[in-house]
Formats: C-alpha cells, sequence, structure tokens
C-alpha cells in the first residue's frame, strides 16, 4: 500500500515540471491497479484495462481543468548564470536567491517572492513579474526591456544602470528605488505606479 502513496508524493513533488501531470495520471492507475489486486473475480487483464482507462480518464480530466502546478522552493538558491529562458516559476519562492547574470528572458514570475535576491546583470527581458514581491532585491544592470512589473513590490530595491525599455509598470512600487542611471525610455506607468521624487512615465495603453 505504501507504492500508490510513494506515487502520489512523487507526482505532486514534480508538479513543479510540465510532464508532471503526466506522472499523476500514472499514479492514477497505479492505485486503481492496486485497489483491483484483492478481487479475484476479475482476470489480469480486465484489472490492466481498468487501471489504463483510470489513467487516461485521469489524464483527460487534467487536460480539462489544467495540469495541478506546485510552486518551485528555491530560497537562497545559487542560480547564477543559469538557463531560465521562458520558465514557468510562478509564485515560486525565490527569496536571497542568486540569479545574477541568470537568463529570464520571457519567464513567467508573476506572485514570485523575490525579496533579497541578486538579480543583478540578469536578462529579464519580456518577462512577467507582475505581482511579485522584489523588494530589497538587486537589479543593478539587469535587463527588463518589456518586462511586466505591474503591481510588483520593489521597494528598497536597487536598479542602478537597469534597462526598462517599454516596461510595464502599472501599479508598481518604485518610492524608495535606487534608479541612478536607469534607462526608463518608453517605459509607462498609470496612477497607481509609485516613483521616486524626479522621475515620470507615460501613460500605458489600455490594449
Amino acid at each position: 500500500m505504501l507504492l500508490p502513496a510513494a506515487m502520489v508524493a512523487f507526482a505532486w513533488k514534480a508538479a513543479v515540471f510540465p510532464w508532471g501531470s503526466g506522472l499523476l495520471a500514472v499514479a492514477v492507475g497505479v492505485i486503481a491497479s492496486h485497489v483491483l489486486l484483492p478481487f479475484s473475480r476479475f482476470s489480469w487483464r480486465s484489472k490492466a484495462l481498468l487501471s489504463v482507462s483510470a489513467a487516461i480518464i485521469a489524464a483527460g480530466v487534467m487536460f480539462g481543468f489544467g495540469p495541478p502546478h506546485r510552486s518551485f522552493r528555491l530560497f537562497r538558491a545559487d542560480l547564477s548564470g543559469q538557463w531560465l529562458f521562458k520558465e514557468d516559476l510562478r509564485g515560486a519562492d525565490l527569496g536571497f536567491a542568486n540569479l545574477s547574470e541568470a537568463h529570464l528572458a520571457g519567464a513567467n514570475l508573476s506572485d514570485a517572492y523575490l525579496y533579497g535576491a541578486n538579480l543583478s546583470g540578469a536578462d529579464l527581458s519580456s518577462a512577467n513579474l507582475s505581482g511579485s514581491n522584489v523588494m530589497n532585491a538587486k537589479l543593478d544592470g539587469a535587463n527588463l526591456a518589456d518586462a511586466n512589473l505591474s503591481d510588483a513590490y520593489l521597494n528598497r530595491s536597487t536598479l542602478r544602470g537597469a534597462f526598462l525599455y517599454v516596461a510595464k509598470l502599472r501599479g508598481a512600487d518604485l518610492q524608495a528605488v535606487d534608479l541612478s542611471g536607469a534607462k526608463l525610455d518608453e517605459a509607462c506607468g498609470d496612477a497607481r505606479t509609485r516613483l521616486p521624487e524626479g522621475f515620470t512615465l507615460k501613460p500605458c495603453s489600455t490594449d
């Protein structure tokens, strides 16, 4: 009886990856086969058919409602220089992580916890950081071109020399951020955007 429990545990651990849902479907099939083991009136062929059917049904349900997702837990992880292009890191715990020079272009970091993280020189172009907590983080020299920072909290972070060309800053809190040398050309915000004194943004389009 420990095998089905172990399969479910492995499937939940693997839910941080896109292929994790496939492992969950296999786990359902294994559990179904174990449930049928005591019933001698079922032939082995019938048990196998029912187990495979259960796995297929589970896969169909996940396909219809979306695969289960578990956020990464990478607190204080050293990911400097790592290739994380278009990775799904939404809701990830990256507090105090070292992401300096990391390649995060197009990555989904929405609602991620990046408190105290080192993102110096990181490529975050076209990345989605909406709703993320980037307080006390280092983004010096980071490439944030076309990044979505809507409702991101960057209070007391440093963005010295950061490149924020056409970045979206709707509702972002940058009031106590060091933006010295940062490039904010064509970046946009709205009435909720909080900026240090002396900085202004053009309004974001409604599309």
